[in-house]
């Protein structure tokens, strides 16, 4: 039989413990909250950060495909007025209809027209490319072959998008000696640290270099698809990193 001191001792006992156990948790909660918040607001910070940067390094990119209309023998083309018919500028690049490379100028005696040496005198299907993040075309004094609208060739699909450009981003990379100047822009919150640097398709790195602590550093890595600077859309990564 168990007598009622007994009763009495061990509900004693459990409000005990579950006091001690509600301590625990407070206490526990007390030293976790702070870090929880602040891995909270560390994300925020670096999402921001990303944004900032995405946003700087991003370009509008216009794609239009050349379909010549006969059979040329020569391997460099002209197309008459071409800038002014395609309606785009001379920052460009050019490829062959499966994806080659191929040289593209604008004329030494007039800059409107603009003059693809092709590398294969049978491919008729072209696509050149326009943005303002390329460099401007080389001038070039070729004889090429001279194409008109619509007699010797015919504009295909024209397509603008936006896209993240390697150059842009070695460009900002090259900025990061103004560093108040692009806290500032990119909106980082005083006592905030931060980096960044883009990851490429052959796994070549390149970052800012700034005097990072050994540890506490939060990097994000987001795959992303980029225009190389040879005119290759091709997927890497963007690095972003605060302390």
């Amino acid at each position: 039989m168990i007598k009622s001191g007994d009763k009495k001792g061990s509900h004693v006992g459990v409000m005990i413990s579950f006091v001690i156990f509600v301590t625990f948790l407070i206490f526990l909660y007390a030293i976790l909250s702070p870090a929880i918040y602040l891995q909270k607001d560390k994300k925020s910070v670096l999402e921001s950060l990303e944004l900032g940067i995405t946003e700087k390094i991003s370009s509008e990119l216009t794609m239009v495909t050349i379909d010549l209309t006969g059979s040329v023998s020569q391997n460099c083309i002209q197309l008459d007025d071409g800038t002014n018919v395609l309606g785009i500028g001379n920052n460009l690049a050019a490829k062959e209809e499966l994806g080659t490379n191929t040289p593209v100028y604008v004329s030494s005696t007039d800059s409107q027209d603009i003059k693809i040496n092709r590398i294969s005198t049978s491919d008729n299907f072209l696509k050149i490319y326009y943005s303002e993040a390329f460099d401007d075309s080389e001038t070039s004094s070729l004889s090429c072959t001279n194409l008109v609208k619509g007699s010797g060739y015919n504009v295909g699909l024209v397509k603008t998008q936006e896209y993240i450009f390697e150059k842009n981003m070695l460009d900002l990379i090259g900025e990061y000696s103004n560093y108040e100047t692009l806290r500032n822009d990119l909106k980082i919150p005083e006592g905030t640290e931060f980096g960044y640097g883009i990851i490429l398709s052959n796994g070549t790195a390149f970052e800012t270099n700034g005097k990072e602590p050994s540890t506490n550093i939060y990097i994000r890595k987001k795959p992303l698809e980029y225009v190389s600077t040879e005119g290759d859309i091709v997927m890497g990564y963007l690095v972003t990193k605060i302390w």
